[in-house]
């Protein structure tokens, strides 16, 4: 079962930072150049000037993570970042407006998490790694001993007991800012060192398990980094986690749609057989999921897996199993290489690919329920990539954590 800590994390110094909007940004993975640039303007303390220790065009330069090392190091001497002086979870909570224009709160904990291997009673995974992102994020790990955006996790709340804990939440310092990335986040960070409080927390997740949501490459950059470790001083068994119940009104699943494109006359004549063998378009007594797909210049058809096919229940695994690999014949590295298939979040701007022909056909997902989600991965099954977007992304730089100190 996972072991939760709290720990003595690195915020920006209040007495400077009186609102933290400036300094915040987004995961550094859904960061374009223009963007990187935006928010260094915004602020030279940015966290940006931290976490994207790579070159935007792909290429590793080891000058990037050493002068991120260097950097935080400045920010500590010059006080810009402070340490809690007593081991603290911190209490997030991010206001913000949904795709439907309805306000929702989302909120969560941050705290340690003991690395551990995946299992289905401890720590859960949803989705397959690539080893470049790793080998960044490794990287930036030893030179800065720093984690400065959490990985974000789900746990059971069905009783909503976590709601009581919320509102007893002791809280002893309070910061704010807003991230508006995706939409506008507004946040309040809460810390508590109130110990009474803390072992509640902790002896509720002791006793189930916990989801990677987001963040499956930085947890198992973390796991391998604590496994090669010989420096016995570094706190490296644990990892920065953002722990959200799944009774949280804002948790949000949003779908992913997926594109094709540069598809042989040959691929597109495999494609349009496969749907006509595999799915029905009329919807059956008893059926299993469906696919909404459009294909060049045909219209947007429900497709509706036939009873005689077995394939997962959930149409991110169909699309995967029954369209790219039996009938497209994709193998493992083409679907990883994605040299024929492209991901949107947006639905329209998915269909209108199709309409001016950047791509040869879409399929438009649903979103996944959390209770689907955490079904799915009940037996220790993993999803196809991009299966979940959940929404908002939470931001770095709210809390980090020093390898060097719990």
């Amino acid at each position: 079962m996972p072991k939760i800590l709290p720990f003595r994390g690195y915020t920006y110094n209040p007495q400077i930072f009186a609102d933290l909007t400036n300094v915040l940004a987004p995961p550094y993975d859904v960061i374009s150049p223009q963007y990187r640039e935006e928010l260094i303007h915004r602020s030279e303390h940015n966290i940006i000037n931290l976490t994207l220790a790579e070159k935007l065009n792909g290429q590793p330069d080891m000058n990037h993570y050493s002068t991120a090392a260097k950097l935080v190091t400045q920010w500590k001497q010059d006080d810009i970042l402070i340490s809690a002086e007593k081991p603290s979870i911190w209490q997030i909570t991010e206001s913000f407006r949904d795709a439907d224009g309805k306000d929702k709160k989302r909120y969560g904990y941050l705290a340690l998490v003991k690395l551990e291997n995946y299992s289905t009673d401890g720590i859960r995974r949803h989705e397959r790694t690539h080893k470049a992102a790793k080998e960044d994020r490794y990287r930036l790990l030893d030179a800065t001993h720093m984690n400065f955006s959490p990985i974000f996790f789900v746990f059971n709340d069905d009783d909503r007991s976590c709601e009581s804990l919320m509102h007893r939440f002791p809280s002893e310092t309070v910061q704010a800012g807003k991230l508006d990335f995706e939409t506008d986040v507004n946040l309040r960070i809460e810390q508590t060192s109130d110990e009474e409080w803390i072992d509640s927390f902790s002896s509720m997740l002791a006793e189930q398990p916990i989801l990677i949501a987001d963040g499956h490459h930085r947890y198992e950059t973390a796991r391998s980094y604590h496994s090669n470790q010989t420096n016995s001083g570094l706190k490296s068994g644990y990892v920065l986690a953002y722990l959200v119940p799944s009774s949280s009104e804002g948790l949000q699943i949003l779908p992913t749609h997926r594109g094709l494109f540069g598809l042989t006359e040959n691929q597109i004549d495999q494609l349009k057989a496969g749907l006509e063998c595999y799915f029905s378009q009329t919807k059956h007594e008893n059926c299993t999921p469906y696919l909404t797909a459009i294909i060049g210049d045909e219209k947007l058809t429900k497709y509706y897996l036939n009873d005689k096919t077995k394939s997962s229940p959930l149409g991110v695994e169909v699309f995967e199993e029954v369209i790219l690999k039996k009938t497209l014949a994709f193998s493992e590295d083409d679907i990883a290489d994605k040299s024929q298939l492209a991901y949107f979040h947006n639905r329209s701007d998915c269909l209108k690919a199709v309409t001016v022909g950047t791509l040869n056909a879409a399929f438009i997902m649903e979103a996944l329920t959390v209770n689907e989600l955490m079904k799915s991965t009940e037996d220790g099954s993993v999803l196809p990539q991009k299966s979940t977007f959940f929404f908002p992304k939470i931001g770095a730089g709210m809390v980090m954590q020093s390898l060097e100190i719990i």
